[in-house]
């Protein structure tokens, strides 16, 4: 690699302010995952190769899992190969999908995410009925 030689290497879609706390954590072996630095402290975390924050950043993330947030996480998941994180994400999306399906993120699904999402056989419902129309009947679609 040619950076194993340069004096100056540009760090690429990292901020300062995330670099400062991975440069922390591998002195400390401490870090602090939050909502407000988890969706870029996880991408920074992979460019590094610091896969132990990475791993936290994925923990943080299925702590976090609630109907209205599930499929963006599941998203995220499967943008930064989080496979865990993905599987989980869509475990809970169809475990709670009644929920799931009331939400903003339902409804900004492309029509191949919402198939895949209830063609699932673990989807909890209590009619297929509900599925079809439900997330649509306020919506004008014109």
């Amino acid at each position: 690699m040619s950076e194993s030689k340069a004096k100056k290497i540009e760090i690429k879609d990292v901020d300062g302010q995330t670099l400062s706390k991975l440069i922390d954590y591998i002195y400390t072996a401490e870090i602090e995952v939050t909502e407000e630095n988890v969706q870029v402290l996880l991408p920074a975390a992979s460019l590094l190769q610091l896969m132990d924050v990475r791993q936290n950043c994925c923990d943080f993330l299925q702590s976090q899992l609630h109907p209205t947030n599930c499929l963006g996480i599941r998203a995220f998941a499967d943008v930064h190969t989080c496979t865990d994180l993905l599987q989980q994400a869509n475990a809970y999306a169809e475990q709670h999908f009644p929920e799931v399906m009331l939400g903003e993120e339902f409804l900004s699904l492309s029509l191949d995410q919402v198939c895949s999402l209830i063609s699932s056989d673990k989807l909890t419902v209590s009619s297929e009925e509900k599925v079809l129309c439900s997330p649509w009947e306020n919506t004008n679609l014109s």
